[in-house]
């Protein structure tokens, strides 16, 4: 009887071997899978943030505003002014909502200090309810912010953050043809006045105008910018629906991923798109980081 051959297993460094590879490959199936998490959290963030941009534009074209009672809007002599206490609604009758301002990377604490190398943690943001005067000392309805003399009623204010490290690079005015462009810290979205034909008064059209706010920027306090928005006559609103529309840069806590929101452009409305890849190099216009 022939004696069979003995079968034998793998040898200890067949088995290391094994290993090795396998745990080779698990790891590179989990990078892969942490890094397309990752981006996914990205693009998730950045729509986010486009559509809390948008509600604020909605909210003003539809009159969406906050009922508090524990403030007072009063006009004298021209001169509008906003207190803190109580007040039935309805009884500020000399005063209107204009509209909303938002205030990018809010500067709280060591959070987006002016300084470059902080603005990595740029990831607040603050939205601001302005009214004005409704009529002038002639009686007639306010047609301009500037004679609305826009003031921030603070109780009013709301502060939000961007999610899964997003933050804030960059905002811009990307100005027209006529203007060149200028680096901003906030935006207002104002809802449409009236305005006079042969001392007839004619509605406004139903469509909402955005602001740049002038002398603004990264890493300002709450306290800071919202002196600027009531500062006299409505001083630092810039021209309404710039041509080329507001940019609003950015980045991913690594700096690996980068994205923008255009508010407006192309003489568009006041509509928040995203823009990703080979449209946000086109569009950025270089304002962005690369």
């Amino acid at each position: 009887m022939k004696r069979g051959s003995i079968p034998h297993g793998y040898t200890i460094l067949e088995t290391l071997i094994v290993i090795a590879v396998t745990g080779l490959l698990f790891a590179s199936a989990v990078g892969m899978f942490r890094g397309r998490q990752i981006h996914n959290q990205f693009v998730q963030a950045t729509d986010q943030f486009r559509a809390a941009m948008q509600d604020v534009s909605n909210d003003v074209i539809n009159g969406q505003f906050a009922k508090n009672n524990s403030y007072t809007c009063s006009v004298s002599a021209g001169s509008v002014t906003i207190t803190s206490g109580s007040g039935s609604q309805g009884t500020n009758t000399d005063c209107i909502f204009l509209g909303k301002v938002v205030q990018f990377g809010v500067q709280d604490g060591t959070n987006c200090d002016a300084a470059p190398s902080d603005q990595g943690a740029c990831d607040l943001f603050k939205t601001y309810v302005i009214a004005g005067q409704r009529k002038k000392n002639d009686g007639k309805e306010v047609t301009s912010l500037t004679e609305a003399k826009p003031q921030s009623i603070d109780v009013l204010t709301n502060e939000g953050s961007l999610d899964y490290g997003l933050h804030i690079s960059a905002v811009w005015n990307l100005g027209d043809s006529s203007n060149a462009a200028t680096k901003i810290g906030g935006v207002a979205f104002v809802a449409p006045l009236n305005s006079y034909q042969n001392d007839s008064l004619q509605t406004g059209v139903q469509q909402v105008s955005f602001y740049p706010i002038n002398t603004t920027s990264l890493g300002q306090t709450g306290g800071e910018f919202g002196s600027v928005i009531s500062a006299a006559n409505g001083a630092n609103y810039g021209t309404p629906d710039p041509q080329n529309g507001i940019l609003i840069c950015l980045s991913r806590s690594d700096d690996k991923e980068k994205s923008a929101i255009l508010i407006g452009g192309d003489n568009k409305q006041a509509v928040a798109s995203t823009l990703f890849g080979d449209e946000y190099v086109s569009k950025t216009q270089g304002k962005c980081p690369a």
